[in-house]
């Protein structure tokens, strides 16, 4: 019995051997059978890579990762600035219930007054005017002469339509008369349906032969003039260390009423030397206002503006277009006549400032020079102010003056 079951024994090992054996002929050459069972995973997707970056399978390179990059331009050169054009104002109507139709002087650009010219000479006076209302001129406005000597010439120059807060230009051509003597015009703006507006322009010339030349004792050629008053010796020093031109006179002395107000710009300024001064000096004779526009605190320095002054205004009368102007704390307005011009040329703005005294009563003596005026200015003793003297050189070429 033991040899049989040790057959049978035999043959299940013999059969396991052969089982064995086929398993080992089915597997793949090279493979193992793992010991452990897989855990089954999820596969990634791969990234894409850029095209700029080459395939191992093409390059012996390494391979880098896709960076980003940005270019930055180079700086370029600035452009040359355009010049600034101003917008053009539209025309605007004038509506006779709410707007001022108005003009003020800006300066003289030709023919200083008191120019001094020959008989029966061409010459053009120019002037640069501003419109200073609330609407344009209309069409048909005209420049006439209202007063003064008719100097041969037109009589009216028609204007072109102006904007609000816009200059222009006006010139008018004129002949000196044929008799030698001092000449005076008087010019304004109309509107065609006759409406005298704005301020008053003048034409002043002295009209004298010319001077034969005198030999000069080196054999030189020269032009004889008059002589400045001694009494104005410091303000035209003053003056000529300015810059301010003080040239011939042109006539002696002549002696005229008036008015001198002083006045401060500035008057906020805690610096005193910010407040500059200027004055407004009144001629009776022509009803001239000259205002100082002052540069600095003693008006060594001052910009000159003429205005016809308003007639008709009692001396301590307030201006109705001053009406509802707060006045700061230790100044007044100024009335009468000057504070007519003050008003209207709104000349606290910019030009004059402020007064704290009343405008006094003064004696003008007055040399009219080539291209200007000397003025000694006496001022009359009030209950408030003593008397004052001021030595003025002015040259209306320059539009400049001085204080002394």
């Amino acid at each position: 019995m033991q040899p049989k079951r040790f057959l049978s024994r035999c043959r299940g090992a013999k059969w396991l051997l052969l089982l064995l054996l086929w398993v080992s002929a089915c597997a793949p050459a090279g493979t193992s059978t793992p010991r452990e069972p897989l855990i089954p995973t999820e596969t990634p997707t791969p990234l894409a890579e850029p095209a700029s970056v080459e395939s191992p399978a093409t390059s012996t390179a390494i391979p880098v990762p896709a960076q980003r990059t940005e270019t930055v331009a180079a700086p370029k050169s600035s452009p040359t600035p355009r010049p600034v054009v101003l917008p053009t104002l539209a025309y605007k109507a004038c509506d006779p219930a709410t707007d001022s139709i108005d003009a003020a002087f800006v300066g003289d650009l030709s023919l200083t007054d008191g120019t001094r010219l020959t008989p029966n000479t061409k010459f053009k006076k120019t002037w640069q005017v501003r419109n200073t209302g609330d609407c344009s001129w209309p069409t048909g406005t005209a420049l006439v002469r209202i007063a003064g000597d008719p100097l041969p010439g037109p009589q009216q120059i028609p204007v072109s339509q102006t904007s609000p807060e816009r200059d222009i230009i006006i010139s008018v051509e004129l002949t000196t008369p044929a008799k030698p003597g001092e000449y005076e015009s008087s010019w304004r703006l109309q509107t065609p349906d006759g409406r005298l507006f704005g301020a008053v322009l003048f034409v002043e010339i002295i009209v004298r032969e010319a001077p034969p030349p005198t030999v000069t004792p080196t054999g030189e050629t020269s032009s004889t003039c008059g002589a400045l008053d001694d009494r104005f010796h410091s303000v035209i020093n003053q003056a000529t260390a300015l810059g301010i031109q003080v040239l011939c006179a042109t006539s002696p002395i002549v002696t005229v009423s008036g008015q001198v107000q002083i006045f401060r710009q500035n008057v906020d300024q805690d610096d005193p030397q910010l407040r500059f001064r200027s004055l407004m000096i009144l001629r009776d004779d022509t009803d001239k206002i000259y205002v100082l526009d002052g540069k600095d605190a003693n008006t060594y320095e001052a910009t000159v503006t003429t205005h016809a002054c308003a007639e008709g205004i009692p001396p301590d009368e307030q201006p109705a277009t001053c009406s509802g102007l707060g006045v700061p704390e230790g100044y007044i307005l100024p009335t009468g006549r000057m504070g007519a011009t003050w008003c209207n040329h709104s000349l606290w703005i910019s030009a004059a400032g402020w007064p704290w005294e009343p405008a006094a009563g003064a004696t003008l003596e007055i040399q009219k020079t080539t291209n200007g005026l000397l003025i000694e200015a006496t001022t009359d003793a009030t209950a408030t102010q003593a008397a004052q003297r001021y030595l003025i050189a002015i040259d209306f070429g320059a539009r400049r003056a001085t204080v002394d």
